[in-house]
């Protein structure tokens, strides 16, 4: 798309739920949404300020259906599904 490009996009957002995270890890930092599961990252910091992630994977009534061990990613921005 050209940056000069006269057309306007509207989106168009409705709160779909809530999602309790889990203990100690008070922040959703990115998440995907494959159509079936949302795969989101839940981080926290630690005592030094680097950000240890663990990965959920929620079903479409946002259950948790399995989540990860503690991961030292320090960034979990958004997570890429392939």
């Amino acid at each position: 798309m050209d940056v000069n490009d006269s057309k306007k996009y509207k989106a168009i957002c409705k709160r779909y739920g809530e999602i309790k995270t889990p203990d100690g890890f008070p922040i959703i930092q990115g998440g995907y949404y494959d159509g079936e599961y949302f795969y989101i990252a839940f981080v926290h910091k630690d005592e030094e300020k680097f950000e240890k992630v663990r990965i959920g994977v929620l079903d479409k009534k946002l259950n948790v259906v399995r989540l990860s061990e503690v991961l030292p990613l320090d960034h979990a921005n958004n997570i890429t599904y392939v």
